[in-house]
């Protein structure tokens, strides 16, 4: 089970002194809206849970990840004023949990636009980002990660409508979740410091060696629209760029699939 102590000991000095709260809960209805229900005052915090009633992905999608077989972590931060490109803040999440589980030996792991994490074309884990405003000015940004450590056989089952993997799946020591848990919060928070200070730009050339997408025929779906064409990678406001029949199209929103063959 996962452990507060341990989860503590593997942050940087740096982190450990900034957190200002670390939760470790039992059950959850979600990490993302425990944190959201919490006092904004207290940030950067982090919670972490055992298991989710009501996991969520983005669109409304539920996030299923059995009992003890996942790490469904969320992490509040405030921002003191908007960085540029902060429609990228999912981006720029989705880079650092990629950079984290490279670091722990998985260096196969990519980023699908926008928020999937991926080993070998399956989807390993994914991420749900929320914001509001804040008295004074300042936003608040609740960062939900979901990350496959090791799922039971038939599981998920019925549950989910495309190729997932998890961590114990790819030959390479496999982390606790503890350690696991303390590896993302260290590069969140590392991530999150570095685009209050320089924006989404600063996150460009990192996006791009993640990129599962670039260079690929791909279909966009958003708004009752389908689109075809060859993705190009983002620009610097995280927008989806696609080489389509029309011309290049730039998508801010939507849902995203590879097609065959390519």
């Amino acid at each position: 089970m996962l452990q507060h102590d341990r989860i503590v000991e593997g942050l940087h000095l740096p982190v450990r002194t900034r957190l200002k709260r670390l939760e470790v809960a039992w059950e959850v209805d979600s990490t993302n809206t425990q944190l959201l229900a919490r006092d904004a005052a207290v940030a950067p915090a982090a919670c972490v849970a055992e298991f989710q009633t009501a996991g969520r992905g983005r669109r409304g999608r539920v996030w299923h990840a059995p009992f003890g077989a996942a790490v469904s972590l969320s992490l509040a931060y405030t921002f003191a004023q908007l960085p540029a490109g902060f429609s990228g803040l999912g981006l720029v999440a989705g880079v650092a949990v990629a950079d984290a589980l490279a670091a722990l030996g998985y260096r196969q792991v990519g980023v699908k636009w926008p928020n999937d994490l991926m080993i070998d074309g399956a989807k390993v884990g994914g991420l749900l980002v929320e914001s509001r405003g804040e008295a004074g000015g300042s936003t608040r940004a609740v960062v939900g990660v979901g990350i496959n450590w090791r799922i039971p056989v038939g599981a998920l089952d019925g549950l989910v409508d495309q190729r997932w993997t998890d961590l114990a799946a790819v030959p390479v020591p496999l982390p606790s979740r503890d350690a696991l848990a303390a590896a993302v919060i260290n590069a969140l928070i590392g991530a999150l410091d570095e685009f209050a200070q320089h924006g989404f730009q600063a996150f460009g050339e990192r996006w791009a060696a993640r990129d599962v997408l670039a260079g690929r025929q791909v279909e966009v779906r958003t708004g009752g629209e389908t689109v075809a064409g060859r993705a190009l990678g983002i620009d610097g406001e995280g927008a989806l760029r696609v080489d389509a029949a029309a011309g290049v199209r730039r998508f801010t929103a939507g849902e995203v699939s590879v097609r065959e063959g390519s």
